[in-house]
């Protein structure tokens, strides 16, 4: 039988991983659109954009794409951004689900 629960907690998991990628996406598009118009200005928010930077540039280099074209666009920062937001935000609401409220306390 199954545990009508459980399709809660993963809409839930599912929910923050989306949150997690518009979070992300979000962050990365008004760095984009900073740099445009003129710079970023606040060194808070550099320290945030460099951090988000990481796994795109990781990605790059493992991947072999440092002189590629697509490894240095738009979209492949942007597509690898989103789903490591989403990775995150899906482990860590998972984590929450699962483990810290516990799983079926109907169980002998």
């Amino acid at each position: 039988m199954k545990n009508p629960n459980s399709k809660t907690k993963l809409r839930a998991v599912l929910k923050a991983a989306i949150w997690g990628a518009v979070l992300f996406v979000g962050i990365d598009l008004i760095e984009v659109i900073a740099s445009h118009f003129g710079g970023l200005g606040y060194d808070l928010f550099l320290v945030i954009v460099m951090t988000l930077n990481i796994p795109s540039l990781a990605v790059r280099h493992f991947l072999g794409m440092e002189n590629m074209a697509f490894g240095q666009s738009l979209a492949f920062y942007l597509t690898v951004n989103v789903l490591f937001g989403a990775f995150i935000f899906a482990v860590i609401a998972a984590f929450r689900q699962f483990v810290m409220k516990g799983g079926d306390k109907t169980k002998i």
